[in-house]
């Protein structure tokens, strides 16, 4: 898939964009290195990235695998130079596998030495003895050998692959960043150090008040942090960590929610932004019921209880509401009970609701005006719009509305 297939159009990153530029709540994503068979992937982080576009104005993402695979999108074009700075940022085993049997401690080796070289200036460069600089050019032939071989086709198929094309979509929306800057730093690590730059991290972070979104990973690691006292969550940081983690993990239990894509979240996002603010305070009035910590698996345990107990059930009530088919059953249904016939204008005017383009207001409105010219006629039709209408108005119409928007055709009707 090519770079320009991925791209949303000019017209679609101005929209999503626009949605978001009268919000602050912000989001940080962060996720630990996953690797399946043949290297990194997104695909875990997937899940909590959509949820989170979904809930937040917008995200950030501490991500290693999203800067290992950064570093791969780009190396179609960006030739030897490229291919160095990417097997830099790559973990050893990832590094192993690109390299095909070679020995990697011996790559990286290489790797270290070119990049000391390049960032020596011209003049130092010069002054170099002739051995030393005979050692650099021979990484530099080596390194452009090693290019050659392994090529970039192989590269570019587990790129699409791995989830990437989906965060470049949100990249580009304006939703999401990534902070390349610490992750870098952190893959180039060894294990040990790894783990204490990400712990510095992690307490930055906390100390900020930050809302906290983690993989199941990262989870367990914070926690233990904690448990250890390497690590003491603001009352900020925990308060609105529950409450981004209710937002998100009541959108991510949605039935519809795990087929839908990156676009189709940016679509149902910007088509139901309108209603996110009354979903988010009903969040508010959630996330209080809750006893457990953040970053814990009692938390979730708690979210599937209330998923279960409180939320389903209102979710499935509002889709029946809102039902088109429901809707015009009731109608027919309540006219008939009052011995009055549905008039050509009035189906006409139900007929207007199944229009994706008219909202339900304009539904309403319309339906009022065919009916009131037939005698008799405006009661069922009204009654029963009017009855979808306020069902609009409920804390988790953007729940119930979100179901359909991500789920099949069908889902809508």
């Amino acid at each position: 898939m090519g770079k320009q297939s991925r791209r949303l159009s000019r017209k679609n990153r101005t929209k999503f964009a626009a949605s978001v530029t009268d919000g602050n709540l912000r989001i940080v994503v962060a996720t630990t290195p996953t690797t399946v068979g043949s290297g990194v992937t997104l695909i875990p982080d997937l899940k909590l990235i959509r949820a989170a576009l979904l809930y937040a104005d917008h995200v950030e993402l501490i991500s290693p695998s999203a800067t290992m695979l950064e570093g791969l999108n780009d190396l179609r074009s960006g030739g030897v130079p490229a291919f160095l700075a990417l097997a830099a940022g790559l973990d050893d085993e990832t590094l192993k596998y690109r390299i095909k049997g070679d020995d990697p401690a011996q790559t990286r080796e290489m790797i270290n030495r070119l990049l000391e070289y390049r960032a020596l200036t011209r003049q130092e460069r010069r002054s170099l003895d002739v051995s030393t600089q005979a050692a650099y050019q021979g990484a530099e032939q080596g390194l452009a050998g090693l290019y050659s071989a392994i090529g970039t086709r192989e590269i570019e198929d587990h790129v699409a692959g791995s989830g990437h094309p989906e965060i470049e979509v949100a990249l580009q929306s304006g939703l999401l960043s990534i902070n390349h800057g610490v992750t870098s730093v952190l893959i180039s690590k060894s294990a040990t150090e790894f783990g204490e730059s990400y712990g510095s991290l992690l307490q930055n972070l906390v100390s900020r008040g930050s809302a906290l979104l983690l993989d199941e990973q990262m989870s367990r690691i914070v926690e233990l942090m904690v448990a250890e006292g390497q690590l003491s969550p603001s009352g900020t940081t925990t308060n609105r960590s529950i409450k981004a983690t209710t937002g998100t993990g009541l959108i991510a239990r949605l039935p519809a929610f795990p087929h839908a894509d990156v676009h189709q979240v940016l679509e149902a996002r910007d088509q139901l932004d309108s209603h996110l603010l009354r979903y988010r305070r009903a969040v508010k009035g959630y996330s209080q019921k809750m006893v457990s910590r953040p970053f814990t698996d009692d938390l979730q345990d708690e979210l599937d209880d209330m998923w279960l107990e409180e939320i389903q059930p209102s979710v499935n009530e509002l889709q029946h509401q809102l039902s088109r088919k429901i809707i015009a059953q009731n109608t027919l249904w309540e006219g008939l009970a009052a011995g009055k016939s549905i008039a050509t204008e009035a189906a006409a005017a139900l007929i207007h609701f199944q229009a994706p383009a008219l909202g339900l207001d304009q539904v309403l409105a319309t339906a009022t005006a065919a009916a009131t010219a037939v005698a008799g006629v405006a009661p069922p039709i009204v009654k029963a719009l009017q009855k979808a209408n306020e069902a609009k108005k409920g804390d988790l119409y953007y729940l119930a509305a979100l179901n359909s928007r991500l789920g099949p055709p069908s889902a809508a009707r």
